[in-house]
């Protein structure tokens, strides 16, 4: 009898050692997930380089064994971090990651995480029509400084300066010159 205790202890234990084993791997992992997902992400559309968009993920939350949920908004660079919430989700399992996420236009964005760290798709819209999209992990100095440029050229591109030697400094917010 009393080995029939000692054993069905053991296994007991065993069980319980096994059972915390996962769970401090699973928050390992969540935390790994937050130290490396936490940032601006700088997203790169074919076609649309000239006024790049940014998802920032705030947090990152566990569903389930491979799925996690992103705390995250998404939008053009230069809306000043007035990102618009989305739907969004990492996949990790032991071969791959993968980031899911739909805006509320429609847009489905499905992209792996390359070894470069960058993570490589594509979007598809509510028609159907689908775009080459990667996402760059970028600090949020990088940022400022991608904001501020994107500004500068979008402020460039309204003045319409009377000739080619006039610095856009003297041109009117109007945009074009009369007179």
């Amino acid at each position: 009898m009393k080995t029939i205790k000692r054993v069905l202890l053991v296994l007991f234990c065993s069980i319980i050692s096994v059972s915390g084993g996962i769970v401090f791997s699973q928050e390992k992992l969540i935390t790994q997930l937050q130290a490396e997902l936490v940032s601006p992400w700088l997203a790169t559309v074919k076609g649309y380089e000239a006024r790049p968009l940014v998802l920032r993920i705030t947090a990152v939350k566990q569903k389930n064994d491979e799925a996690f949920s992103l705390d995250a908004t998404y939008n053009y660079i230069d809306f000043d971090g007035n990102g618009l919430p989305v739907e969004a989700e990492i996949i990790q399992t032991a071969t791959e990651r993968k980031l899911l996420f739909n805006t509320r236009s429609g847009f489905r964005y499905k992209v792996t995480q390359a070894p470069n760290g960058k993570f490589e798709g594509a979007w598809t819209d509510a028609k159907g029509n689908t775009n080459d999209v990667s996402f760059e992990k970028i600090s949020e100095d990088e940022l400022k400084s991608k904001v501020a440029a994107v500004k500068a050229a979008r402020v460039e591109a309204i003045i319409v300066k009377p000739a080619a030697d006039v610095p856009a400094s003297c041109a009117s917010f109007g945009g074009r010159w009369t007179g």
